[in-house]
């Protein structure tokens, strides 16, 4: 640890926890002694969590409350009886979900990517516990508080609290999409090499990696660089370790105050169970073995002021079978073997299978004259592949991306359609979209 880091995690932000009256110190370094714990302390220390989490909620919440769940001294078989809260849920009764006003509370809004936005409230406490929650995330990606460092995000009007957190924690904060050319080679021109890191949506440090190596740039090379918000592509990594020159981490989490796993010494997440207990089920509610693609349920354990118990954030994920554990890995935290993305990043076949982005990321990244795609699904029996060529671009191409699905997936019923176009617009949050599927979703029903 250098100076810098020191006197960051010694002296200057734990003056500024007294100044604001926050915890961010105090809850980084439980985390960290959390998260260090033996499986069997962390199983413990998690159904402690869940048991007063629906305790509390139950009581205090007249939403919970209404619905007369009888208690139990297995917090799991008790967390069962409770429904699934989908976002529709969520946002028609957010006032009964409430434990304290929302005066008072900080206002956080997702981005909206799966097509309906959701807003939670909290506590400056409870927003001390997400912030930790990403800062361990953020050393397991080899930061240490104090380093320099790049971060994107969805816009550059920063508070005069932010923008004061920026300078003292060495932070150079870029707009996460449609970046310029000559923003990225002055920001990135004169960089020390290994001096900084670089953090923020993976699309966006995927779009920064393209255009520093389009205008010439050697780099630069980072020390480390984590992700978040949307999916980590194979082909996004790639492009982002060579030009950057440094080991990519993708974390998992929603704006919603979910910050449930992260990348480490491993390919594979783990799970912050400590935080959060994560469930993956069938579109009929029931839990899918491991190894086995579901959906995404998650009971936060550490939010009061609004209680979340079994909401579904609209993703697929799936568990790693514990046979596939390695032996050698550094925490005794769960694994997740992948997070797929979201329930709308699905489409499906006539014949009923499932096809995530993947699929056809892994196809089409083949073809370099296809510069940007999408699929739209609005019947089973036909996909549509809207894409942006290149200059080299020539129409046997289509022909060869045809075949080469129809081998992968195996499914001779299956229209291809090519459409041509200028252009391919994002998702209402912003975020790049791969799959529009504009089939109804399944509905997950209670256990």
């Amino acid at each position: 640890m250098g100076f810098n880091n020191f006197f960051t995690e010694n002296v200057l932000l734990p003056i500024g926890d007294l100044l604001l009256r926050t915890q961010f110190m105090s809850t980084v370094k439980e985390i960290r002694k959390d998260v260090s714990l033996n499986s069997e302390e962390i199983n413990s220390l998690q159904r402690e969590r869940l048991l007063a989490t629906l305790k509390f909620a139950s009581k205090e919440s007249k939403y919970y409350k209404a619905l007369c769940i009888l208690p139990d001294s297995n917090p799991i078989i008790w967390l069962k009886k409770f429904p699934i809260l989908d976002k529709p849920t969520l946002n028609g009764n957010i006032d009964d979900i409430l434990t304290l006003p929302k005066k008072g509370l900080v206002k956080n809004a997702s981005s909206g990517s799966s097509g309906v936005q959701t807003i939670g409230y909290y506590t400056k406490k409870e927003m001390d516990v997400f912030r930790a929650i990403q800062t361990v995330f953020w050393e397991w990606g080899g930061y240490r508080l104090g380093d320099h460092l790049f971060q994107t995000g969805m816009g550059l009007k920063r508070g005069f609290v932010k923008k004061i957190k920026d300078f003292l924690l060495r932070t150079n904060y870029l707009v996460a999409f449609n970046p310029q050319k000559e923003m990225v080679k002055n920001q990135f021109s004169n960089v020390p090499k290994d001096k900084y890191h670089f953090f923020g949506y993976a699309s966006s440090l995927y779009v920064y990696a393209n255009i520093a190596r389009d205008v010439g740039l050697d780099g630069p090379k980072f020390k480390g660089s984590v992700c978040w918000g949307d999916k980590m592509f194979e082909h996004y990594r790639g492009v982002i370790k060579d030009q950057f020159g440094c080991k990519v981490i993708e974390t998992y989490g929603t704006a919603e105050g979910f910050q449930m796993a992260g990348q480490k010494d491993l390919d594979y997440m783990y799970l912050m169970t400590p935080e959060v207990y994560v469930e993956l089920l069938d579109d009929n509610g029931n839990e899918v073995e491991d190894g086995e693609l579901g959906n995404v349920v998650v009971t936060n354990l550490r939010t009061k002021a609004m209680p979340m118990i079994r909401y579904r954030i609209g993703d697929l994920a799936v568990k790693l079978p514990r046979e596939k554990y390695p032996l050698k890995r550094e925490l005794d935290l769960p694994l997740l073997e992948r997070v797929v993305g979201r329930d709308t990043d699905i489409v499906i076949t006539p014949n009923g299978s499932k096809l995530i982005v993947h699929t056809f990321t892994g196809v089409i990244e083949y073809y370099t004259t296809i510069q940007q795609f999408r699929i739209v699904q609005s019947v089973k029996e036909s996909f549509e592949i809207e894409y942006i060529p290149t200059p080299t671009f020539n129409l046997e191409t289509l022909d060869k991306i045809s075949d080469h699905l129809k081998e992968v997936i195996n499914d001779d019923s299956i229209t291809w359609i090519f459409k041509r176009v200028l252009e391919i617009p994002n998702s209402p949050s912003g975020k790049p979209q791969i799959i529009k599927s504009l089939l109804p979703k399944p509905s997950l029903t209670s256990v």
